[in-house]
């Protein structure tokens, strides 16, 4: 419950004390101006157990409010009883509990029509009435329903304003959620469905943005995860809602099933356009979903400058990355300069242990001169050598690798996805080419995973997919015996300078366990794409024919 609510509710409460204490006041007015059947310390008891059973029942919730207001009306049988109701002064007593039913002060808020109330005034009409109907009285309760309906949709309109800033408040709160847009449109489609039936009445059954790029398309973030979507004619659309305030459409198809009851709204932020797909139940009160635009429009301006904040983020991010790569490459460097030490001083300490078996036939008299300078001198060289190679070993070990990946965490194949789409997005790669094979089973399992280090992995290869590519690149989830596989694929153009020996040999080298081997290389990408794999579970494989294919297999918690 937000702030806001809070406060309402306590505001509602107050006027509940209050509305009893003016029931009081306008029941004494009553006696007063009326000829009465009982004693005036009769109605004196009456209001003082009236009070003391409402304040009996006050905390209490749920059904108890049916309750108070049944304990309204037997004080009101009694105060009324014998009374002529053709007085406005003696009627309006029966009516008051009508008036303030928009005050109603349970936690749930009150249905737009309360059917227990009114029966309970016409049961009330009844009796007071000598047991007969009252039809001119029926009539009237219905004119105060009507007006009340009215009053309560226009209430309910406001709160639903406040319901969905609240869902701000909330996103803020959880934490800053930087690059979760999607939990901030969940919070609204969520914060408006838990708030009565007339507010999933009005509330969307999902929210979607997505990015218009030309004329096309791009999802950015939504209420539900969604792996596949399509509009009909999408430059169409785009060219509709710039020259209107919304647009309606009833063949959107989500995650392969066709969504009728659609609403297509165009924002504008500072850096691109944006278009809100809201999907409705078929139910919903389609008269009112003008007035709901505008309600939500100016928060729907807020989301989109979190998504442009994000998106200036992830460009930074992504400037990191390009810089962290560059300092790799120069550690790569270093380290293929220790194996060219390592290979060239291993022959170096076999020469001086030919040397000291050399030195055995040698002299003797010279031998005596020289042994013990050459014995001192001997075991400072090998040990310096030895010393050498050992810290090579050591710093080509796992462990103290440069590529040492850290801290690993869960995280759902579902976010797996959405980094690799939004990845292929912001490198202007077509998401339409994105062929998706994995299920629920899948999207819904995880893996520990390093995220900073996954999208520099990601980030190597799609830019590798990019620079060897003619015209067409393509990405596909698949599954293969049980295990998660992304491919990466392009229609491959070799280098000029590139021969087929050449590029079987790096194949083999990747695809093979000698990370050495990999070193070797002038691929730098290879390398840490590689290490940085391999540490994370995650198995790699390379094919180059027609094409440029890479293959990541996941492993799967649980499994």
């Amino acid at each position: 419950m937000s702030i806001i609510e809070e406060l309402d509710l306590k505001i509602r409460k107050f006027i509940s004390s209050l509305f009893r204490i003016l029931i009081l006041g306008y029941s004494f007015t009553i006696i007063v101006f009326n000829d009465n059947l009982f004693s005036w310390y009769a109605y004196l008891v009456g209001g003082i157990v009236y009070y003391a059973l409402y304040l009996l029942l006050k905390p209490k919730r749920k059904y108890f409010a049916h309750l108070r207001l049944l304990n309204d009306y037997a004080f009101f049988l009694f105060v009324l009883y014998g009374k002529d109701l053709g007085i406005l002064l003696n009627m309006g007593l029966l009516l008051l509990p009508i008036v303030n039913s928009l005050n109603h002060s349970s936690h749930q808020r009150p249905p737009a029509f309360s059917l227990p109330l009114y029966l309970i005034v016409l049961l009330s009409l009844f009796i007071l009435n000598n047991f007969e109907f009252d039809y001119t009285a029926i009539f009237a309760l219905l004119g105060l329903a009507a007006i009340n309906i009215f009053s309560f949709l226009r209430a309910s309109l406001i709160r639903f304003h406040t319901v969905i800033y609240g869902a701000i408040d909330k996103f803020y709160e959880e934490n800053l959620n930087l690059g979760r847009a999607y939990v901030l449109l969940n919070n609204i489609v969520e914060s408006l469905s838990s708030g009565g039936s007339i507010y999933k009445s009005l509330a969307p059954l999902d929210i979607m943005c997505f990015k218009v790029k030309g004329t096309a398309l791009s999802l950015v973030a939504s209420s539900k995860f969604i792996s596949t979507f399509s509009f009909p004619n999408e430059p169409a659309i785009i060219a509709q809602l710039r020259k209107k305030s919304y647009l309606r459409v009833q063949d959107v198809s989500i995650n392969g099933a066709v969504t009728y009851n659609c609403i297509l709204i165009l924002v504008q932020g500072n850096k691109a356009q944006y278009v809100y797909c809201i999907h409705f139940s078929q139910n919903s009160f389609s008269f009112l979903h003008p007035l709901i635009i505008k309600t939500v429009n100016p928060l729907l301006h807020k989301v989109v400058k979190v998504l442009e904040i994000e998106n200036d983020l992830r460009v930074q991010q992504r400037k990191t990355l390009k810089k962290l790569k560059s300092k790799l490459h120069y550690v790569d460097n270093t380290v293929k300069v220790i194996h060219y030490l390592n290979n060239k001083l291993t022959p170096v300490t076999t020469y001086f242990d030919l040397v000291t078996k050399y030195e055995q036939i040698k002299d003797p008299e010279i031998l005596k001169q020289l042994d013990p300078l050459i014995t001192h001198e001997k075991k400072r060289a090998a040990r310096g050598i030895k010393d050498v190679i050992g810290k090579a070993h050591n710093i080509l070990d796992k462990s103290l690798s440069p590529y040492f990946v850290e801290e690993m965490a869960p995280e759902s194949f579902r976010r797996i996805f959405e980094i690799v789409r939004l990845a292929w997005d912001h490198n202007d790669l077509d998401v339409k080419s994105i062929e998706v094979g994995w299920d629920d089973r899948i999207y819904e399992s995880t893996m520990n995973l390093n995220l900073n280090d996954f999208q520099l992995i990601l980030d190597e290869i799609i830019d590798n997919i990019k620079k060897h590519s003619r015209s067409t690149a393509e990405v596909k989830f698949v599954i293969v015996e049980d295990c998660p596989v992304i491919r990466f694929s392009n229609d491959f153009k070799a280098p000029a300078n590139r021969q087929d020996g050449a590029l079987k040999k790096l194949v083999k080298d990747f695809n093979g366990n000698e990370i050495n081997e990999i070193m070797k290389r002038n691929s730098h990408g290879t390398t840490f794409i590689k290490q940085f794999a391999n540490q994370m579970g995650i198995k790699t494989a390379f094919r180059i024919d027609r094409q440029l294919e890479l293959s990541m297999i996941f492993p799967v918690n649980n499994a």
